[in-house]
């Protein structure tokens, strides 16, 4: 359990949907 893993996953979500959002 790494906290620094879910964090970079938690940015790298929030960027997909800044992708997402930009797309639409």
């Amino acid at each position: 359990y790494l906290p620094a893993t879910i964090n970079v996953a938690r940015v790298y979500g929030t960027y997909l949907r800044r992708l997402v959002v930009r797309d639409v």
